[in-house]
């Protein structure tokens, strides 16, 4: 992402990390639906031309959160916070933002990330930009990283398990909606409809999810997203789409220390 000095930009936590917005701030949202606590806000600076010292921190329901990173002055390379930590609640939405510098240039930003200590992991797709979709189609998505890539044929964005895990807390976060029929946001198993989706009403936008339905999936079954946007006129915008997987069995106990040791949240 290009960030621009003396502007607040904001920047999801998962997906894609090579877009920014300037407002609404809750097009980046990520909510949680475990608890967790987040540690070692880690970023990548690439190139800066800002010749002021720069911020970008952690944001919880749009409010700072405790993980700051100073980014200073012309330098680039690794920024992270390894002291502070922010305990996430159950139904919080997570993001950052970035406060640029006074100057009239911009810095480049690779990647971010975090560790994440909660049961399970977050698996999700995130842009801030547009990612459109017209009316009346059926098209497949990625389950992480970049959902740019739209397309008709399913088997060039199934991703294969590699280990048992039940999905369940599907999470829609839809950014603009102006199609005339209602829209359906079914995760997959094997080329056919997993129990989990969402239904977005024809002009309405905003995070909608499936806390109800989980679903079984073994090393070998194969993983996507289907949309099928609803209507005959207008567009909807996906800003981000995910899912939690849960453990299959409590981790094994080290000594005193459980073995399990959390997992990160990218965006690249």
């Amino acid at each position: 992402a290009t960030l621009y000095a003396n502007y607040t930009e904001y920047l999801t936590i998962v997906g894609y990390a090579q877009s920014d917005l300037l407002a609404p701030e809750w097009n980046g949202y990520y909510k949680f639906r475990v608890a967790a606590v987040l540690s070692n806000l880690r970023v990548y600076i690439s190139a800066n031309a800002i010749t002021a010292d720069s911020t970008i921190r952690t944001r919880i329901d749009a409010a700072d959160g405790n993980q700051t990173l100073t980014i200073l002055a012309s330098t680039t390379g690794a920024f992270e916070d390894a002291v502070n930590t922010d305990s996430i609640a159950v139904g919080q939405d997570v993001n950052c933002q970035f406060v640029g510098g006074e100057d009239i240039t911009n810095l480049t930003l690779r990647y971010i990330e975090m560790k994440s200590n909660s049961d399970g992991r977050q698996v999700a797709a995130a842009a801030v930009h547009d990612i459109a979709f017209n009316p009346g189609l059926t098209r497949y998505v990625a389950i992480e990283g970049h959902p740019d890539f739209i397309t008709p044929t399913e088997a060039k964005v199934q991703v294969t398990a590699r280990s048992s895990f039940t999905t369940k807390n599907v999470y829609v976060n839809i950014l603009q909606n102006s199609v005339d029929g209602t829209s359906i946001y079914k995760l997959r198993k094997n080329g056919a409809d997993s129990t989990l989706s969402v239904s977005i009403p024809a002009g309405t936008t905003g995070q909608f999810e499936d806390l109800v339905h989980t679903e079984d999936y073994i090393a070998t079954d194969l993983v996507n997203w289907l949309v099928q946007s609803g209507g005959s006129s207008g567009t909807i915008i996906l800003g981000c789409s995910g899912f939690e997987l849960a453990q299959p069995a409590a981790p094994p106990v080290v000594g005193s220390k459980s073995a399990n040791m959390g997992s990160k949240m990218v965006a690249a």
